[in-house]
């Protein structure tokens, strides 16, 4: 589970940090504009690394509870 958050986290900051240093976004930002930020395709890696992340923290869970529940049926 722990895995699970530390990957999550560093890959959603490096995603988010990519998204925020987008050169479209940094030039209408100054310019007032909204517009949707440009993901560069080496970002791609760590979007699935959050998937990933994500997957470790769910199973971590549900393999906790069930080892829970082992535990708790041998006494």
């Amino acid at each position: 589970m722990l895995l699970g958050i530390f990957l999550i986290f560093v890959c959603s900051a490096k995603v988010l940090n990519d998204l925020n240093s987008s050169p479209a976004v940094r030039i209408n930002r100054m310019r007032g504009r909204a517009v949707k930020p440009v993901v560069q395709p080496s970002t791609q890696v760590y979007v699935i690394g959050s998937y990933l992340g994500m997957t470790f923290f769910v199973v971590g869970g549900i393999g906790s509870i069930v080892a829970l529940f082992q535990s708790m049926r041998r006494f």
